[in-house]
């Protein structure tokens, strides 16, 4: 998402990875912005803005990341009980119980191909991660203040699409667990992320680039 702002901010980009609070993002910057895509990969701006001429080095980009185990489970109960696309999945979400339904995504691959997409994916270009600054979305309120700071923003704080469910740890047996493992094998490895700990993540602070915003020295 290329953010078009109504104010002098620093040319910013949102990457918006799925069940990691891109709506509320969205939301919270549509005073300031148009969306180009909804879920775009970082690949796919950079391609948007080569067409257009711009430097990708010249804009800020951060994104929102959630630990693996916990963003599944939000995943589950969005299609059960939230969705009102994509039926085979979410006729599978409702049919299932969250155990068997991680089961059903790891024998049917191909079936869940988007599911099966780490964040990575959406962050990396030409085997580079392309990101400025990453909020944690279980420090969201926190990070969401810093990044505010670094823009010079006024943001409401705001949760939208939020499924209701339990502690994501309740869902999990030791199967469901390694399954996980596997599938987000490249993120766990990348972010440190940690079944017990949502917590913990390996965070991608660019100081220089965001020393550069809050200095004002702005190209544009």
């Amino acid at each position: 998402m290329i953010i078009k702002t109504k104010i002098k901010i620093y040319p910013s980009i949102f990457i918006h990875i799925p069940k990691c609070a891109g709506s509320s993002i969205k939301e919270m910057l549509q005073d300031l912005n148009e969306v180009s895509d909804i879920h775009s990969k970082i690949k796919d701006d950079i391609v948007t803005l080569k067409n257009k001429e711009i430097d990708i080095e010249k804009y800020f980009i951060f994104t929102v990341l959630r630990n693996p185990w916990d963003r599944m489970v939000s995943y589950y109960f969005f299609y059960r009980d939230i969705v009102k696309k994509n039926e085979k999945i979410a006729n599978k979400a409702k049919k299932f119980d969250f155990k068997d339904w991680i089961s059903c995504i790891y024998e049917n691959p191909k079936s869940f191909d988007f599911i099966y997409d780490n964040c990575l994916d959406y962050l990396t270009h030409e085997n580079k991660v392309m990101v400025d600054y990453t909020i944690n979305f279980h420090e969201f309120s926190e990070d969401i203040d810093n990044l505010k700071n670094i823009l010079n923003l006024e943001l409401p704080i705001l949760h939208i699409n939020s499924s209701e469910h339990d502690f994501y740890k309740d869902y999990y047996s030791e199967k469901e667990i390694e399954i996980i493992s596997k599938i987000y094998k490249r993120d766990i490895d990348y972010f440190n992320f940690d079944f017990e700990k949502t917590t913990q993540m390996n965070k991608i602070i660019n100081e220089d680039k965001i020393n550069t915003i809050i200095n004002k020295k702005i190209i544009l």
